[in-house]
């Protein structure tokens, strides 16, 4: 995978306090989810953005729609 490829097909899903990572979002243009700045390393900031992107599909997916 290319930088450029990326750059649009990822998800940031939270900015850490790890040297280097608002490098890295800036590089890649991307806005992360949450913004915890947490620095524990086991994947948290990453399994919570998980659960709130799914929670904005299942509320797409379920909310009524108006066919004009």
């Amino acid at each position: 995978m290319t930088r450029s490829t990326a750059g649009r097909t990822t998800v940031a899903g939270q900015r850490s306090r790890e040297r280097g990572h608002e490098l890295v979002l800036r590089d890649l243009g991307r806005e992360p989810l949450l913004d915890l700045r947490m620095r524990a390393g086991e994947g948290v900031g990453a399994v919570l953005a998980g659960g709130l992107l799914l929670a904005g599909l299942a509320l797409r997916r379920d909310t009524a729609r108006v066919d004009s």
